[in-house]
């Protein structure tokens, strides 16, 4: 029923783009050739050109499939109906009414029983589904038999996927291809990574011992995530806290905390309610008159901007 209705709407659709790219001088002849400029080779591998046809495909070119997944089919097709359904709910509220009334027998088997609406819409989705699967797997068989090309680009893919000396990833902009050495590409991401910068930067004497000591990553913990509780607050909410000892950016975190904690005026700052409460006391007798206000921010920190923020520490520590 469907796979009708919407055959006709992508046939119109499909004929406006070629109505189209016939209009731009794009003849049906040239649409079945892929532009090879997308494909970039910086592998010391020779990359023939078959091979960058069928790369200038993209990454998300799909092969037909050798075999059709029924049972996963089947499970996304019965997902899909409990989304659209409400009889999971309905199920249950089934299942409580059957177990107070005493029908222990029909509980324990788990039966699911469908009123006309879901099983009505149960038998045209398996109707549907069926046909799906006849009309997939009838495509498949065709086109696996007359079709030499799929069987060329299946054939270099497993070639590309046997060999482990190179690696194929997209381009950084637009739909390129790039084929490079893995070696090379290994060495590029470790450039990337902390304590290789870090060595980098000690070696070229721009950190201390020090720095480079308290920042270098020794391990790669996850964040601990626990609650605190506010029992000064009504119904007693958690205030999530994550704790990031021993995760890869611990050290750096806390180096560069020593640092900025040497331009930050401590003036306005209190440690805590303790701390607070013993600079009170220290007023004069005239500050009563005054009234104390409380505000409360919210999500200070991910409110921060993180441009303006830099800017102003860097002018902090190296503008005279």
């Amino acid at each position: 029923m469907v796979v009708n209705y919407c055959r006709p709407l992508l046939k119109k659709k499909e004929n406006v783009l070629l109505g189209k790219l016939w209009n731009l001088g794009v003849r049906y002849e040239c649409y079945e050739v892929n532009d090879s400029k997308v494909v970039r080779n910086l592998s010391t591998r020779v990359v023939s050109d078959e091979e960058i046809q069928c790369l200038a495909n993209g990454l998300d070119y799909g092969l037909i499939p050798k075999r059709v997944d029924k049972l996963m089919i089947a499970s996304n097709i019965e997902q899909f109906y409990h989304r659209v359904t409400d009889i999971t709910q309905h199920h249950k509220k089934f299942m409580n009414e059957l177990k107070e009334a005493g029908a222990g027998a029909i509980v324990k088997s788990d039966v699911r029983v469908l009123n006309p609406k879901e099983l009505t819409l149960a038998a045209d989705l398996r109707s549907l589904t069926q046909s799906f699967l006849h009309k997939a797997n009838e495509f498949r068989q065709q086109n696996n038999k007359l079709d030499c090309k799929e069987k060329n680009y299946r054939a270099i893919l497993k070639k590309f996927r046997e060999d482990d000396s190179i690696i194929i990833t997209r381009s950084d902009k637009g739909r390129g291809i790039v084929e490079m050495n893995r070696q090379d590409y290994i060495l590029q991401l470790k450039e990337k990574l902390l304590n290789d910068l870090l060595k980098r930067l000690y070696n070229e004497h721009c950190i201390t011992d020090q720095f480079h000591s308290i920042a270098g990553a020794t391990g790669s913990y996850p964040g601990r995530l626990y609650g605190l509780l506010k029992i000064h607050k009504e119904n007693v909410p958690l205030r999530p806290v994550l704790s990031s000892i021993g995760t890869f950016n611990y050290g750096l975190a806390k180096a560069l905390s020593q640092i900025l904690s040497t331009i930050i005026e401590k003036k306005s700052m209190m440690r805590d309610s303790f701390d607070f409460v013993k600079e009170v006391r220290t007023l004069s007798k005239d500050f009563s008159k005054y009234r104390m206000v409380s505000f409360d921010v919210s999500s200070l920190y991910t409110n921060v901007p993180i441009n303006e923020t830099i800017e102003i520490i860097l002018n902090s520590l190296y503008v005279i």
